[in-house]
């Protein structure tokens, strides 16, 4: 048995009715690839993608039942994947490294908005919230980018900081653990 871990991106936003990201990424795998026959289980996924973002950062960890060529396992996603997801990229991992869910401390959105703004636009709302909430804030033109921690909700950065803008895109970029130098690291 061997485990890899894959990160795709969807490229359309997520909405209601739709099939579960993890559901559609299970019959990918189930459909092309040998899976370990465990009563364990064959996948463990990253967190839910919020209704309306696009992802840079779906994990998903796969159980099979031998290693297989780099070439192959990219030719055969490439070729069965809906025009709505790409293959970012994956890895093999240890059998017992603990699961994304687990491990994730930080979660980095992009906002891209309907216009730009000023610098006193930032210290006017952050009062919002608990600075320790938020890793990381950059702006740049109507491009707001920002790492929370991950029990802090996209949606209340959102309602504090955006409430004044439309959102042209929303995009769940990166997942992060934070190291023992207390670093953020990408899983």
């Amino acid at each position: 048995m061997i485990r890899y871990r894959f990160v795709f991106a969807k490229k359309t936003p997520a909405k209601i009715g739709e099939r579960r990201i993890s559901d559609y990424l299970k019959t990918l795998f189930f459909e092309n690839f040998p899976l370990c026959d465990s009563k364990k289980g064959r996948f463990s996924f990253g967190p839910s993608l919020p209704l309306g973002f696009e992802s840079e950062s779906e994990y998903v960890d796969v159980y099979m039942e031998r290693r297989l060529d780099e070439k192959y396992i990219r030719d055969m996603i490439e070729k069965n994947i809906s025009s709505d997801y790409s293959l970012l990229r994956f890895k093999t991992i240890p059998l017992h490294f603990p699961s994304v869910e687990s491990v994730v401390d930080a979660i980095e959105y992009v906002f891209h908005l309907d216009k730009s703004f000023g610098d006193e636009f930032l210290f006017v709302n952050i009062k919002g919230l608990n600075c320790s909430d938020i890793f990381d804030l950059r702006v740049k033109n109507s491009v707001v980018g920002v790492i929370l921690r991950k029990d802090i909700k996209a949606g209340d950065f959102i309602n504090v900081f955006l409430r004044d803008f439309s959102i042209i895109r929303k995009i769940r970029k990166n997942l992060y653990w934070i190291d023992s130098n207390n670093r953020l690291r990408i899983i």
